[in-house]
């Protein structure tokens, strides 16, 4: 009898140390414990409407500068020249022509103001 009660004993109390333990390191890890953390739930899913909200340092470096990029770059990009080896040619070609005084036969290119030197 003896023997038995010393032992459910034991295992009890090792049952509530590894109980104690695995509760310290929940609450190491950030889980668990009944610290508050964090906001608490206001109920809105996104702040409340129409509240002003003040920016973080790195938002409007964020905000201006990578969309302000995308917007100078994409710019730039429609309103220059194109230049691919295609039309290139084409030019070359309707100057070359237009010095032999040569007709075309079709309609002079948009950009015929380059080729044209009078």
């Amino acid at each position: 009898m003896l023997l038995t009660a010393t032992t459910t004993r034991g295992a009890g109390s090792l049952l509530r140390t590894a109980q104690v333990a695995a509760r310290q390191s929940a609450v190491r890890r950030g889980h668990g414990g009944s610290a508050e953390r964090g906001f608490e739930p206001s109920g809105y899913f996104l702040g409340r409407p129409n509240a002003k909200r003040d920016w973080y340092w790195w938002e409007p470096l964020w905000y201006f500068g990578y969309y302000g990029t995308f917007i100078a770059f994409f710019t730039v990009q429609a309103f220059s020249p194109k230049l691919s080896i295609t039309e290139q040619s084409k030019v070359e070609a309707h100057r070359r022509m237009s010095e032999r005084g040569e007709t075309f036969g079709w309609p002079f290119p948009a950009d015929y103001s380059l080729v044209k030197k009078e």
